[in-house]
């Protein structure tokens, strides 16, 4: 008996090999994006471009780097809102920011179904939707 079986008494019939099979390197494969998101403008400019596929069935947009959605900005809320998938598209919902979340230069003031190309704004940072 080797020195490791010795080191495992409560798992019979475990040894050195057991203990050593190799294991399938298999990541989850990625949920399939249903739109995504392109910053246009921001405040330090170093983000401009980037574009965020949407995944999942709901995505917080904030200044909290916990949120899916993580912009750079002094002037968007920690948890500023949240994009919800719905049957017919995705809907965007304002959460009690301090500035609000404009879309197409119109403040929401409760949950809106977005279309591809919609301009959103939270804080000084513009953001394009598209739908795929």
């Amino acid at each position: 008996m080797s020195p490791i079986d010795n080191d495992l008494p409560d798992l019979p019939g475990l040894t050195q090999e057991t203990n050593l099979a190799p294991r399938p390197n298999v990541a989850p494969a990625p949920s399939p994006a249903h739109g995504s998101i392109k910053i246009t403008r921001c405040p330090d400019g170093r983000a401009v471009g980037r574009v965020e596929p949407l995944r999942g069935i709901m995505l917080k947009m904030g200044r909290d780097a916990a949120c899916p959605i993580s912009l750079n900005d002094p002037d968007v809320s920690r948890v500023h809102a949240i994009l919800t998938l719905s049957e017919d598209g995705l809907r965007i919902a304002d959460l009690n920011s301090t500035n609000g979340t404009w879309l197409n230069g119109a403040k929401i003031t409760t949950e809106v179904l977005l279309k591809t190309g919609d301009t959103l704004l939270l804080g000084a940072t513009v953001l394009i939707y598209t739908r795929l």
